[in-house]
């Protein structure tokens, strides 16, 4: 019962801590700019391969 009760606290503390929290929206805005202009490299190099 006492391990339980230890396992239970560690999860409360660990999720309030903030490693459950998502990106910022500055960081979330800068992802998905970086995710498009990877998309865009190789839809051109896709395009090259294809000529």
């Amino acid at each position: 019962m006492k391990q339980i009760l230890l396992f239970l606290c560690a999860i409360v503390v660990f999720f309030q801590s903030g490693c459950a929290t998502r990106p910022s929206i500055n960081e979330q805005s800068l992802q998905d700019q970086r995710d498009d202009q990877a998309k865009k490299r190789s839809d051109a190099f896709a395009r090259g391969l294809a000529q």
